[in-house]
């Protein structure tokens, strides 16, 4: 959770940056004297990014690489610029910066355009290849593994799972005290706790077999402390 907070934010600033160092652009191949311009660029930038929003260019979800979306950014952008240039030419009073050209501001968004789009393909093409990293853990006994393993073929899920077991926590094992009639990459609880807490281990998510109170009570605390951090967290039920 906090990592796609992270990803809004950070292309929330790259587009404000994007804006004034394209405004400026712009102003100096027009020949347009003067230093560097910001504040007068918060009307554009705020156009600009509400265009984006409305179609979810915000979401690390969103499939940026997409012919869809694309189309679509490219499309909210034009619709920015025409809001741009009533509110700069008909709706602001006279004197404000932006009214010395209208060339400015459509070749801004001509430059805007794909340099928005650049980085928002580069960054879904890194948590893509990110995602194809991530593990599913599932924690539950023999049993439950066989029946976690079939239920998640039929749906189709397409993460690699690793199975792993609570029993023994406290006694120390370190080789598992199940085995698995199947082909699974098992491990001790502790083992794989330790390894998504050093960042060894990219998750999914958790599945529990037991509810928290069936837990060992160290492995219940440190699941908790996982899923305040972010790691989604659920029972084998749900």
């Amino acid at each position: 959770m906090a990592s796609l907070r992270r990803s809004t934010f950070g292309l929330i600033a790259l587009d404000a940056v994007a804006v004034v160092l394209c405004f400026n652009l712009a102003m100096y191949l027009r020949g347009i004297p003067g230093g560097l311009v910001v504040t007068p660029l918060l009307v554009p930038m705020l156009v600009s990014m509400l265009a984006i929003y409305l179609v979810d260019g915000y979401k690390s979800h969103t499939d940026m690489m997409s012919v869809d979306y694309t189309s679509q950014h490219t499309i909210a952008l034009l619709a920015a610029l025409v809001i741009t240039v009533l509110l700069t030419f008909v709706v602001v009073p006279g004197g404000y910066e932006l009214q010395s050209s209208r060339i400015v501001v459509l070749l801004s968004y001509v430059i805007l355009i794909p340099i928005t789009l650049s980085y928002r393909r580069v960054a879904y093409a890194r948590a893509a290849r990110a995602l194809r990293n991530r593990r599913v853990v599932f924690v539950g006994d023999a049993a439950s593994c066989r029946i976690f393993a079939e239920e998640y073929r039929t749906m189709g899920a397409t993460f690699p799972v690793v199975y792993s077991f609570s029993s023994g926590i406290q006694s120390g094992y370190s080789t598992p005290p199940m085995s698995l009639d199947f082909e699974a990459d098992l491990r001790p609880i502790a083992e794989v706790l330790d390894e998504i807490q050093t960042g060894n281990l990219p998750v999914e998510a958790i599945v529990l077999r037991e509810t928290k109170n069936d837990l060992p009570e160290l492995v219940s605390q440190r699941l908790m402390q996982l899923y305040f951090q972010g790691v989604p967290t659920y029972t084998l039920e749900l």
